[in-house]
This record gives C-alpha cells, structure tokens and sequence, in this order.
C-alpha cells in the first residue's frame, strides 16, 4: 500500500496582475476601442489630462515623493504619441451585412469543411441583434454531428466581431463580451454569471452583501457592464447608420521600402495632472491623501507605459508582416505565402500570445482597400512543394479564375485544377471542389 508523502516542487508561474491586464488588454484593442479606453481612464484618474504639463514634473515629483524613486521618470511627460500619423487616405467603408461578415470570418477561421458547414448553419441561424436563434440539439441532430462539435464550433463563432454575437440570451452576450476583453476574473464578470437577477433588479446591496464588496466598487463593476452592447449586431441591422472600419495602420510604398504609419492621430495625448503638486509638498497633507495620490500616480505612469509598448510592439509585428507578405499586400492575395502566428513571433521575439492580440480586430488600409489583418495568415497548402505556398493563396487564385472564366463555357474543377498546375500551384480537383465551396462558388454547371 502507497502512503502519501509530501514534497517539495518549484515551478516558474506567472502571476497575472491587475497592471499585465491591463497592458495585455491594451494591445488587443483596436485604435477606435483604444481612444474611448484612454478617455475612460482619463475621466477616472485625476492625475491624466490631455493638457501640457510641467517640464520640471520629474525634478518636482522626486523632490515631493521619496516613494516614487521606484517609477520610471523618463515617461513623465513624455510626447511620443503625438508623433501620430495623418492617414489621409483614410476613408469610411461601410460594413456588410452582418451574416456576409461572419461568414467572411469564419471562412478564415475553420481549416476543417465540416467545422465549416456547421458554422454556415450556425450563422443562418443569427438575427438582426446577433443572437443564436437555434437549438444546438436539433442541429447537430440535422447534420449528422455531435453536440460536442456543434458547441465547439459556436464558442469560435462567439469569439468573431462584433463582440457578443452568437449568444442564445442577454446574459450570455455580456459575458461573451467581457470573456473577450479578457475580464473572466473581475467583478463585472462574477455578478453577470452568478447575479444576474439582482443585477437586472438593480439590487445592488443584495450584490454588495454577497460578495462582500464596497457599494462603490459594486456600482463601478455594474458601470463596466452598462458599457457593453445588449445588441451587437444592431450596427449592422440599418445600413444608413452603419459603422465604419477604421484602419489602425496605413501600409504604403515610398521609394523601395515599405511604409508603415500608426492611426493615432486621435489619441489623447497622456500627460500627467499637477493639480496635486501642491499637497503633496505640503507636509500638513494626511498620509492618506499622499498615499492615494502616489497610488493614482502609479496607475497613470503605468497606463502610459503600456500604451507606449503597444506603439512599439504593433509597429514590430506590423514590419514583420509587411515584410513577409509584401507581394500579396500590393499585389493582391492569391501572393500570400504561409505564414503562421509563430512565424512572426521568431522574427520579433514577441510571445504568439501577444502577436496574437496585437492582430486582433485590426485593419490596415493598403493599395488594395482596407483589410483584416488576421487575412495576411494562412497555413500552407498541403500539396505545395517545399510548403511554398499558402491555402488562401490557392483559394484566390480559383476565385480570380472564376472570374475571369467564359461565361458560356464555365470552367469545371478539373479545368481550374489543370490551369493551376500548368501556373506551378498542384493542387487536386477534389481540393478545388472544396475551396470553391469555401468561396461559396457553385459548381460549373451552376454558374
């Protein structure tokens, strides 16, 4: 018989504070999300302005506060984000209809065709407010599936812009939202999981009580999820108000290099408030006050920092991508070589996770129009010499065939598959067949 014994083990575990929240939330948001967050932060912390502040701030902060050695002063007043750039091309695209865009995402999204299908039916099942207006059961029953494989396909889906689509009930849609902006762990996110009735009656001393927390850090959570979109597909719902793309990074040509200028010309410009220089020199000024001064003081130098990191991190993964797809961003896409998250991860020594969230929901405007840069990614085709060529590659280039077709003589898939060939792409009729079908082309006999 084994008996139990103790034993000592040392792991590495990264502890996720409040600060690495927030700066991993930071560099998932996209340049619109990112302003109304600076502005929130700026009406919340006393110590931001958008206004110019003292060039002596660092002298005066150090000479004030013995605490605050620790901090880095050479971000104090800093104006890096005012050197932003001016995309002057930039232009209002009106968004598709709401299934047009979700399907569009979940093309790029699922690799396997039978994920596909299952999402295309998911999908057809969304209204006008995106929710999911279908049983799962019934479903998975019609398509000869799982329940399983059937939820797994629909928690990718919820993953898609706008945020909170695919939900079956309000509550779930606010939780998609905030499991999204990566607040699984807050209070916003326990009270819609677990109190959402006393959320909905506004009881909030009812809340207050069970989760042991103050009134006031109860009514800043419930803020946070008044914030969130009961209806995100609603946006897409009236076409005259429609939302536009606003591209985070505008890739052009100068000379023989590739330019690459940042959206943040609409930034606040972050400075810190000298408003409580005052008490903090005075030494009749509670310990107290100081102490939550330097605490808020903290929190700003912190929120610069991060924002300044995201500036240098996007700018990193953005030239390396550039980089590596340059024939399909100023050529067009049947160019796009294979190209995976962790590729570009070696090349900036940045962790997947982050090249991840810095790609996330952002656009970048190109001599071809304004595109996803999620679409610059793709696996390689599996019948490609040397894994040269990419599978989104392949499927453009069946598109741009199609197009260009007889329109008497429509070409079949053993056409598209010999014209590929004879191009240097060998590619089989069958995957042809299932491109096409990706593509949402009929067969030949069809068009």
């Amino acid at each position: 018989m084994n008996t139990p014994n103790l034993v000592h083990k040392l792991s590495p575990k990264l502890a996720i504070t409040p600060q690495l929240k927030q700066a991993l939330h930071i560099l998932r948001l996209p340049v619109s999300a990112l302003k109304e967050y600076l502005e929130q932060q700026i009406s919340e912390n006393s110590l931001l302005n958008k206004t110019p502040s003292d060039k002596n701030l660092e002298t005066t902060i150090n000479a004030a506060l013995n605490t605050a050695r620790s901090l880095d002063p050479g971000y104090f007043a800093r104006d890096d984000l005012n050197k932003n750039a001016d995309l002057s091309a930039e232009r209002a695209q009106p968004k598709p209809g709401l299934q047009e865009h979700l399907l569009h995402q979940a093309r790029m999204s699922f690799p396997k065709s039978e994920d596909l299908s299952i999402a295309e039916r998911l999908i057809e099942q969304i209204d006008h407010n995106g929710y999911l207006r279908a049983s799962l059961i019934t479903l998975a029953e019609n398509m000869a599936t799982t329940i399983a494989r059937v939820e797994h396909v629909l928690s990718i889906i919820q993953t898609f812009d706008p945020n909170g689509v695919g939900a079956r009930n309000l509550q779930e849609c606010l939780l998609i939202q905030l499991k999204n902006n990566e607040q699984e762990q807050s209070p916003s996110y326990l009270i819609v999981r677990s109190y959402f009735k006393e959320l909905a009656g506004k009881k909030f001393s009812t809340i207050s009580k069970a989760l042991q927390m103050d009134n006031r850090d109860v009514k800043k959570a419930v803020n946070t999820i008044t914030r969130l979109n009961p209806k995100p597909g609603a946006v897409f719902d009236d076409q005259s108000h429609a939302a536009t793309l606003v591209p985070d990074v505008l890739i052009s040509m100068r000379g023989n290099k590739i330019s690459l200028l940042l959206n943040e010309k609409d930034l606040p410009r972050l400075r810190i408030n000298l408003r409580h220089r005052k008490l903090l020199e005075n030494p009749d000024t509670p310990q107290k006050t100081k102490q939550f001064i330097i605490q808020q003081l903290k929190k700003a130098l912190w929120l610069i920092k991060s924002v300044r990191q995201r500036r240098i991190n996007t700018l990193k993964v953005l030239n390396a991508l550039a980089g590596a797809q340059k024939a399909a961003i100023f050529g067009d896409l049947s160019q796009l070589k294979p190209l995976t998250l962790k590729d570009i991860a070696l090349k900036t020594q940045l962790h997947v996770s982050t090249v991840s969230r810095i790609i996330a929901d952002k656009y970048a405007e190109t001599p071809q129009g304004i595109m996803k840069l999620k679409d610059l990614f793709s696996a390689k085709l599996a019948s490609s010499k040397q894994g040269k060529e990419a599978a989104k590659g392949a499927r453009f280039k069946i598109s741009k065939i199609i197009l260009s077709e007889n329109k008497t003589r429509p070409l079949t898939d053993t056409d598209i598959s010999r014209i590929l060939k004879k191009r240097g792409t060998s590619i089989s009729r069958r995957t042809v067949a299932k491109y096409r079908n990706q593509l949402k082309i009929p067969p030949a006999f069809l068009r």
